[in-house]
């Protein structure tokens, strides 16, 4: 009976021991992972090669019937505008369809090419400039400088005869061109009205010539005629009629004791410094810088009336209050106010 009582106590020893060793002191056991599975690979994506941009391009065609005098006073303006808006520059005797690639952006034409239409389809994405003596139809990639020979021609009449005590001035304009010839005899009469000075005998000044369409032959021709028989001592040479004989036959040729004066659209020809008494030019330089970064931006600026300006002046020739005059005619001319076709 002794034994039983001993062992009872160590019983309910046994039977509370798990509990206690689960209580909050207790370490429980963790699963440890398989040490031999390996981690999960990290995936990469591979990107494009990275293309490097083609810069936009502006091409100018030197090949141009303007005249060398245009395209240098041009070329510097076309190239920093070029510069400033990123575009590299091409110059291109002549350009063709197939040059207008499609990052060409800009292409800028001196005088009007053959062809204007279809390099106008050919790039519908680049903007145009092209300079022209005519009207030309519009098209929302195409901006034109247009250049108005009246209004020059009108200007070289008014300096004409302002350089003649007596207005015996001559035009040589080609006989095709007669709203031209017409234009420069108006220019003279602005100023001195009939401009009749008696002598020769039925001739009113300014005169034109050639009366037929003409070669260099012609122009020369028409030159002597002039000079012998109308008694001009001062010519307009147009563009058509600058040429090596009629040059040589003018310099250094008086007319009884006056040097025979040269009126001219470009720079002063050699040899002839002292008889060059101004220029009447088409200021597309200065038309030129103010259109070019809308035409870089591809904005077209439509149809642009170029000024004429009057440079290379001689003030022992054309005085200065002679030349004050030109300024106000070529005010009224630029405002409208006056049209070279309808002078009486």
């Amino acid at each position: 009976m002794l034994r039983t009582k001993q062992i009872l106590p160590l019983l309910l020893m046994a039977a509370l021991l798990p509990s206690a060793c689960s209580g909050p002191n207790s370490i429980q056991s963790t699963a440890t992972p398989n040490a031999t599975e390996p981690p999960a690979a990290t995936v990469t994506p591979t990107l494009p090669p990275t293309e490097t941009p083609v810069p936009p391009r502006m091409l100018l065609s030197t090949g141009s019937s303007a005249g060398q005098s245009l395209l240098e006073s041009a070329r510097p303006l076309v190239s920093s505008a070029a510069q400033s808006a990123g575009f590299l520059l091409d110059e291109r005797e002549s350009i063709q369809a197939a040059d207008l690639t499609s990052e060409v952006r800009a292409v800028v034409f001196l005088s009007a090419p053959a062809d204007l239409p279809g390099l106008l389809s050919a790039a519908p994405g680049a903007q145009f400039v092209v300079v022209s003596g005519s009207d030309l139809p519009a098209a929302g990639n195409l901006t034109v400088l247009r250049v108005q020979p009246t209004h020059q021609a009108f200007v070289a009449g008014l300096i004409s005869v302002l350089l003649s005590t007596d207005w015996r001035a001559a035009g040589l304009i080609p006989a095709e061109a007669l709203v031209v010839q017409q234009a420069f005899q108006n220019g003279g009469r602005y100023f001195c009205g009939t401009c009749y000075p008696g002598w020769p005998l039925a001739l009113y000044y300014p005169i034109v010539g050639p009366a037929a369409p003409a070669d260099a032959a012609g122009y020369s021709a028409s030159a002597t005629d002039l000079f012998d028989n109308g008694k001009a001592e001062v010519f307009f040479l147009s563009p058509e009629a600058s040429t090596n004989e009629v040059i040589t036959y003018l310099t250094g040729l008086t007319q009884f004791t006056e040097i025979v004066k040269i009126v001219g659209t470009g720079d002063p020809i050699p040899g002839m410094e002292s008889q060059w008494a101004a220029s009447v030019r088409f200021d597309v330089p200065t038309a030129l810088e103010s259109l070019l970064p809308g035409v870089l931006a591809g904005q077209s600026a439509g149809t642009v009336n170029v000024p004429v300006s009057v440079t290379d002046v001689n003030p022992a020739l054309l005085s200065p209050a002679r030349q004050d005059l030109v300024n106000a005619a070529l005010a009224e001319l630029a405002a409208g106010n006056v049209v070279p076709e309808s002078i009486p």
